[in-house]
């Protein structure tokens, strides 16, 4: 029960920083936190990640539905197996990609908004999924090792 409490606040964090982003700034704007190395600046992202395939309801919409519902079906799996790390990998991604979901099907693109470096632009969804699948390959990694050990 606490990881869905991580996984909906950073949700909640994530529909929050969008807001604020696009009620208090213009398109473009910067906001230097650490000049060039950290910076607030507003994108309005209308493709995936990277900005691919603008403008493409099919890529943008529909396969993030279907990966959403694929991640709740393993949530559950991982829920009855009690994987920890995998479960919170997962509901990290879920959590992301319904944050940017939001965006793409409410107002028709992603607001990003964190500058780091010469990196393109991403927000605390993208931050979420990222961090997942990073968990996620951790959980394969340790299990691999624990299965050659045994």
């Amino acid at each position: 029960m606490m990881l869905v409490i991580i996984a909906s606040g950073l949700l909640i964090v994530d529909q929050i920083t969008k807001f604020a982003v696009r009620s208090r700034m213009e398109i473009g704007e910067t906001l230097p936190v650490f000049r060039g190395v950290l910076d607030i600046t507003y994108v309005q992202n209308r493709g995936a990640a990277f900005s691919l395939f603008q403008n493409s309801q099919l890529i943008t919409v529909i396969l993030p539905i279907i990966t959403i519902l694929a991640g709740i079906v393993f949530l559950v799996y991982l829920r009855r197996n009690n994987e920890r790390v995998a479960e919170l990998g997962a509901l990290l991604i879920v959590s992301g990609g319904i944050g940017n979901l939001i965006d793409r099907t409410v107002i028709g693109f992603v607001t990003d908004m964190i500058s780091v470096g010469r990196f393109p632009v991403f927000n605390v969804a993208d931050i979420c999924v990222t961090v997942g699948c990073g968990l996620l390959i951790l959980w394969v990694i340790l299990g691999e090792i624990k299965n050659a050990k045994a």
